[in-house]
């Protein structure tokens, strides 16, 4: 519980990146302006794929809506520091590719599995987002559970928790950059901490 009182105090600092680690993940918080940006990441397999998916809380403590639906981009670093870009997909692709690889390989009822990281993990997203929930509705906020991002808007004291499907390559550092009602962010993970 401390660790989500900390990362709500981070709401209030401008510009300020923290960083917590919860059941052995990263995970960055930085506030800018009115958004609140919380992120870790994690490899999960779907089918023959493996992925990294990104896992976002995204807080709005303004006065004014902002509509936020996915997008970033993602690069991996080797060991020499140069950069890779890696593929992000929407949620609509990312549906598409689901559907595609299903019919292919597995059916729908093995994604279910595959999808969610597995239930350790999906234990440990039920936990950030019920003890995160019990944390900002002391300072009346609400947090909606978003799934994969689309677009979403997200009205003033709300906060979404959800993530982004994007390409698995090798390397040594995972960079993601958004731009979130009008403030950019950049997350860098060293990979072989994870």
């Amino acid at each position: 519980m401390a660790f989500f009182a900390m990362l709500f105090i981070g709401v209030y600092a401008h510009a300020q990146q923290n960083e917590y680690y919860l059941d052995g993940y990263l995970i960055k918080q930085e506030s800018k302006g009115v958004v609140d940006v919380s992120a870790f990441w994690n490899e999960t397999r779907i089918g023959d794929f493996g992925y990294y998916r990104i896992n976002l809380m995204i807080g709005n403590n303004g006065d004014k809506a902002f509509n936020y639906g996915g997008e970033m981009s993602a690069f991996v670093y080797n060991r020499r520091g140069r950069a890779v870009e890696l593929k992000t997909w929407t949620g609509t692709e990312f549906d598409k590719r689901l559907k595609t690889f299903a019919m292919l390989e597995e059916g729908l009822s093995g994604f279910n599995a595959g999808i969610s990281g597995g239930s350790e993990f999906k234990q440990t997203v039920d936990q950030v987002v019920m003890e995160y929930n019990s944390a900002v509705n002391e300072h009346n906020r609400k947090v909606v559970k978003s799934g994969y991002f689309k677009k979403t808007t997200i009205f003033p004291e709300e906060y979404h928790v959800g993530y982004v499907m994007i390409e698995k390559k090798k390397g040594e550092q995972l960079e993601i950059n958004m731009t979130i009602g009008g403030e950019n962010f950049t997350f860098i993970w060293d990979m072989e901490d994870e």
